[in-house]
C-alpha cells in the first residue's frame, strides 16, 4: 500500500483540480454570458447554486453507486456527466438553460469530491486531515487557473472546450485507485444507527458550505479583482496548514479557532478597524476550516457506507448552503454588502455550535 501512495495521490488531485476548474469556470467568463443572455452578470455568477443543488442530488446517488458497486466506477460516470455538461455552455441561450446546466455539471463534480473523501478517509490513515486540506485548497488552484486561461482564451468556445477535456481525460487516473469494500445492505439500513452522525455532519457541512461559497463569489465585487489571486493563495496556504494542525489536534478546537477568527474579522470589517482590502485576508484565512470538512464528517461512518454517508451529510450544506449566492444576489440586491457580511457571520456562528456539538457527542 505504501509503494502504491504516490500514484494514489495523482490519481486523486489531478481530477480533483481539474474538477474544480470544472465548477468554477463559469465566474470568469460571466460577463460575456451576460451580454449574450442579456441579463446582470451577478445572476450568471449567482448560477454557482444550482451545482450546489444539482451536487446534493448527485451526491446521494452516486455516493450509492460508489457504495454499492465501487467507486472507481461512480467516479468516471461523475466525470463523464460534468465534462459533457461545460462544454456546451457556450450554446446556451437562456439564463434557465444555464441554470440547468450547472445543476448538471454541480451532480458530477460533487459527488466526485465526497467519493474522493471516502477514498482519502481509507488510504492516507495518519495524514487524512492534511491530504483532504490540500485537495480542498485545489479549488483555489482551480480558480487561478481558470482565470489565467479566461486572459490568454478570450474565445468563450475555446476556453469551456479546454477546461472540459481536461476534466474528461483526467478521470483516466480513476482506474489506478483501488476498488472499495462493497456492501449488499441498503443505505438506509447502513446508515440507520449513524443518526447522529448525519446531523450534526450536516449541520457543519452547512456552514463550511455556505461561508466560503459566498465569500468566494462575491469578494470580487468589494475589492480589486487582481487581489482575488492574493486571497485565493492565503486560502489555499491556510487550507494545507490548518488541515495539517487538525491531524496533531482536535479538529472540533481548530475548527472554532477558525470561525472565531472569522467572527472577529467580520466585526472589524463592519466597524472599519480594518481596511476591506486587508480583511479579506483574515476571512479568507478562516475559510479553511471548510479544507478538512469531507474528510472529518468521513471519520463518522464505517468503510461500507462511508460514501454514502459523506454525500448524505454534505446534502444539506450543498442544497442549503449552495443557495448563498442566490440569496446573496437576489436579497441583497439593494444593499449587497450588508446582506453579505450578515450571511458570512450567520454561517460562522452556526459552525462555532456545530463544531462545539461535534466535540462533545462524536469521537472521530
Amino acid at each position: 500500500m505504501c509503494d502504491s501512495k504516490p500514484k494514489y495521490f495523482l490519481a486523486i488531485t489531478i481530477p480533483f483540480l481539474t474538477s474544480s476548474m470544472v465548477v468554477y469556470s463559469l465566474l470568469y467568463k460571466a460577463v460575456f454570458l451576460s451580454q449574450i443572455l442579456k441579463v446582470p452578470a451577478s445572476y450568471v455568477e449567482a448560477t454557482m447554486s444550482y451545482s450546489f443543488y444539482g451536487g446534493a442530488v448527485g451526491g446521494l446517488a452516486l455516493g450509492y453507486v460508489a457504495d454499492k458497486f465501487g467507486n472507481r466506477l461512480a467516479m468516471l460516470v461523475s466525470a463523464a456527466i460534468y465534462s459533457a455538461a461545460s462544454i456546451v455552455v457556450p450554446f446556451i441561450k437562456s439564463l434557465l438553460l444555464l441554470s440547468f446546466l450547472w445543476a448538471i455539471v454541480g451532480f458530477g463534480v460533487n459527488a466526485e469530491n465526497g467519493i474522493t473523501y471516502a477514498i482519502v478517509v481509507k488510504i492516507f490513515e495518519t495524514s487524512r486531515g492534511a491530504f483532504g486540506g490540500f485537495l480542498q485548497g485545489l479549488y483555489f488552484i482551480g480558480m487561478s487557473i481558470d482565470s489565467l486561461l479566461a486572459l490568454f482564451l478570450k474565445g468563450v468556445y475555446v476556453y469551456f472546450f479546454t477546461v472540459s477535456l481536461t476534466g474528461a481525460f483526467s478521470a483516466v487516473l480513476f482506474l489506478i485507485l483501488p476498488e472499495s469494500r462493497l456492501d449488499k445492505r441498503k443505505s438506509s439500513e447502513r446508515l440507520k444507527k449513524y443518526s447522529k452522525s448525519l446531523v450534526l455532519g450536516s449541520l457543519i457541512s452547512f456552514s463550511a458550505f455556505f461561508y466560503t461559497i459566498v465569500l468566494v463569489t462575491f469578494v470580487p465585487f468589494f475589492i480589486k479583482e487582481y487581489l482575488v489571486t492574493f486571497y485565493s493563495l492565503t486560502g489555499f496556504i491556510g487550507f494545507i496548514v490548518f488541515s495539517y494542525i487538525s491531524d496533531l489536534f482536535n479538529r472540533s478546537m481548530v475548527s472554532v479557532f477558525l470561525q472565531v477568527l472569522g467572527i472577529f474579522f467580520i466585526v472589524a470589517m463592519l466597524t472599519k478597524v480594518f481596511e476591506l482590502s486587508y480583511a479579506f485576508f483574515g476571512l479568507y484565512l478562516a475559510s479553511s476550516f471548510f479544507s478538512y470538512v469531507g474528510i472529518w464528517v468521513g471519520e463518522f461512518f464505517p468503510e461500507s457506507a462511508r460514501a454514502t454517508g459523506i454525500n448524505a451529510s454534505l446534502f444539506v450544506g450543498r442544497l442549503i448552503g449552495g443557495a448563498g449566492p442566490l440569496l446573496v444576489a437576489y436579497l441583497g440586491r439593494n444593499n449587497l454588502f450588508s446582506f453579505y457580511t450578515g450571511s458570512l457571520l450567520v454561517a460562522l456562528i452556526l459552525g462555532l455550535f456545530s463544531s462545539l456539538l461535534i466535540k462533545k457527542h462524536i469521537k472521530a
